[in-house]
């Protein structure tokens, strides 16, 4: 004890470390920040075609031809499905019970109105919150070992093409899924090599033009405009993307 006293003693705080601690603790600043996201790309600025991703494709061969190699022993059986998402969002003010129970409701009128004879993709394009609903739910050709495992097993336990499954939950929210079709052989080959070469695309173009984004807008603000202004500016200069197509049992 004697010992600590006496270093205590003499223990002495430079102005300069001093006015170092004083910023830390007392200093704030304001940031302005923008993310780009890859996701959003996808979901907002990239056209997402059947003719836009065939183009890129026959550009970009050994790329997809690649993906496909590491992948194509997964691509025995693939089946397309649709898909519906209702979130749960655990930083709402609304308690995650009553936002499951709502979901629940949701996801369960949905299968009414699908068994009832209703069009499954209308009714994804009206309620679901994933990106697939601008494509009436349609999430392609999927093989096993690439989904969240309650999921894949909620595909891959479905018997025949047209049935929904029941609800599904993971970390994202409630899921309603519906076989749309069972592909095997040259079918599932076919497309496994469409999702797949979907895939790359949307990895490649959305890196792009998050890279090309973020460039752009820091060089505006760095001349002095805003950050606001420089994302105003440079979302003008996005072209409008295109209607998705909707999902096509037959395809």
């Amino acid at each position: 004890a004697r010992v600590r006293d006496l270093i205590r003693s003499r223990a002495r705080v430079g102005e300069g470390e001093a006015r170092a601690q004083f910023a830390r603790e007392k200093s704030t600043a304001t940031l302005s920040f923008v993310r780009f996201r890859k996701g959003w790309f996808a979901d907002e600025a990239i056209d997402t075609s059947p003719a836009a991703v065939s183009a890129w494709a026959e550009k970009n061969k050994d790329d997809v031809e690649k993906v496909w190699s590491s992948r194509k022993a997964q691509m025995g059986e693939c089946r397309v499905i649709q898909h519906v998402l209702k979130k749960l969002d655990p930083e709402s003010t609304t308690p995650l019970e009553d936002q499951e129970k709502a979901a629940r409701e949701a996801l369960d009128g949905a299968k009414k109105r699908a068994d009832g004879g209703e069009d499954f993709g209308k009714i994804a394009a009206e309620i679901s919150e994933a990106p697939s609903a601008a494509r009436g739910g349609d999430e392609g050709c999927v093989a096993k070992g690439r989904l969240p495992k309650p999921i894949e097993n909620a595909i891959f336990e479905m018997k025949k093409e047209g049935e929904i499954s029941a609800v599904v939950e993971t970390k994202e929210g409630l899921h309603l899924i519906r076989l749309a079709k069972l592909a095997t052989g040259a079918d599932a080959e076919r497309l496994g090599r469409e999702q797949i070469a979907r895939e790359v695309y949307l990895a490649n173009e959305t890196e792009r033009l998050a890279a090309e984004a973020a460039k752009a807008v820091r060089t505006a603000a760095a001349g002095g405009k805003s950050l606001d202004d420089a994302l105003a500016a440079w979302r003008a200069t996005l072209p409008a993307k295109p209607a998705a197509e909707p999902a096509d049992d037959k395809k």
